[in-house]
Formats: structure tokens, C-alpha cells, sequence
């Protein structure tokens, strides 16, 4: 009778902070305690390239400029921000652009280089010119900091302009999809994101679409890099 006497009442609750939060919300407790990813910490390289990533997107709108609602002064800004021209310039005007994604438009012509012979009477606009489009884009998206890495470049009188320039260079292409046959008379929606940044690697997702729907797409990287002069004249 005197254990039963000392037993505590079933009525009786246990304090909730009687427990260690582990046991409440082990879940919670440990997300909480997560340390954030800093420069010091031991962090992967691809969490600190989203540190990065982070950093450029102040950098990436100083270097952009207001968008034009005229289709001549947009295909003037392209040709600032990328060293493509025609005929492998293929991105026609720039819909929208934020620091980490912009959309662009295209449309494709009969008498484009890259659909004569693709196919005789049935003409195609190759895979290859519709990743080309994403890359392109992906490079206007990337201008400022193609800029900025001319800037830091070493300058010298005796250098030729091509030596002092860098430009964006496609590294790999991953998951490319092409859903949809895109003509001559087409106009494409060309969309890219910039999903991480890895040291001078960037990551890339493009888009194509064509009346709404998805006609392709593909992950893609790039660099910045200065190619030098052409390879004629590194043998004079």
C-alpha cells in the first residue's frame, strides 16, 4: 500500500520541457542548429559557389542596361553583351532578364544557313542551333561577369583587342531533350537559369518553347575564358 500510495496519478502530465527537444522535434532541433555556410566554415565547393552565386547577383545588374522596346536597339544591346554575329547570332531580342534568369525570342527564317539541305523540302531547324540559342542566352545572362573578367585581365599595349577579351565557353551539356520539331517561321521563347556558380564554372538550365510548349531542353556549363588569337595567327 505505501508503494501504491507514492505512485504519481495518471492525471498528472509531465512537463513538456521536461524532454530534451531531440526527443519533441528532432527534426526542428537539428535544422535549427545547422550552422549557416559561410567562407570559413567546412563547406562543399558547391555550397560555397551558392555563396557566390549570391554575391554576383548585384554585380550581374550593374553591368545591365535598360531594355529596349525596339527590336533594332535590342539586337544592338545582344551584340554588346556577346561577341556572336550573324549569321551565329541567334537570339533576336531580350523579353525579360533578372539577376539569375532572362528570356529571350528567336525566329527562324527559310533562308537561315543551318536549314538548307536540313532536309531538302522539309526543312528542320537542327538540335544543335536550338542548344546554341539556349547557350547564347545563357551568355547574355552572364555578360557582367564576362565584362568583369576582361577588366581584371592584364593589359598591354603591344596585345592585340582579341588577346584582352574573354569570352563565355560551353563545357558540357547533360539531359537534352528535344520534345517538338521547330520550322522556318517559327518564333521560340528561349528561357535559361542560372541554378549554381562553382569557382569560374557555371551551371545552366535552358529552355525552348514554342507556342507555350516545351520543344527542348538541356543543363549546361560554361567558363569564362580568353581563346587568344585565332590559330593563324599564332603561326606568323
Amino acid at each position: 500500500m505505501a508503494v501504491a500510495a507514492n505512485r504519481t496519478p495518471s492525471s498528472v502530465q509531465p512537463r513538456r520541457d521536461a524532454f530534451p527537444p531531440s526527443f519533441l522535434s528532432q527534426k526542428r532541433y537539428h535544422s535549427e542548429a545547422r550552422p549557416a555556410v559561410t567562407h570559413g566554415s567546412l563547406a562543399s565547393p558547391r555550397q560555397i559557389g551558392r555563396v557566390h552565386v549570391q554575391e554576383q547577383k548585384v554585380a550581374r545588374l550593374t553591368y545591365g542596361s535598360q531594355l529596349s522596346s525596339d527590336k533594332w536597339m535590342n539586337t544592338h544591346e545582344i551584340e554588346r553583351f556577346i561577341p556572336h554575329r550573324k549569321p551565329m547570332l541567334l537570339v533576336d531580342e531580350i523579353v525579360s532578364r533578372t539577376e539569375n534568369e532572362i528570356v529571350c525570342r528567336k525566329t527562324f527564317h527559310e533562308d537561315e544557313f543551318f536549314v538548307q539541305g536540313h532536309f531538302p523540302d522539309q526543312p528542320i531547324v537542327p538540335g544543335v542551333i536550338q542548344c546554341e540559342c539556349c547557350l547564347q542566352a545563357g551568355a547574355i545572362l552572364l555578360s557582367a561577369d564576362t565584362m568583369q573578367a576582361s577588366q581584371n585581365a592584364p593589359d598591354s599595349d603591344d596585345s592585340p583587342p582579341h588577346d584582352k577579351g574573354s569570352v563565355p565557353v560551353a563545357t558540357r551539356m547533360d539531359s537534352v531533350k528535344f520534345k517538338r520539331m521547330v520550322r522556318p517561321g517559327d518564333t521560340v521563347e528561349i528561357q535559361v537559369v542560372l541554378n549554381d556558380r562553382v569557382s569560374n564554372a557555371y551551371f545552366l538550365t535552358g529552355k525552348m518553347l514554342l507556342n507555350g510548349k516545351l520543344a527542348a531542353r538541356l543543363d549546361f556549363a560554361c567558363s569564362i575564358a580568353n581563346p587568344g588569337p585565332p590559330t593563324s595567327e599564332k603561326s606568323t
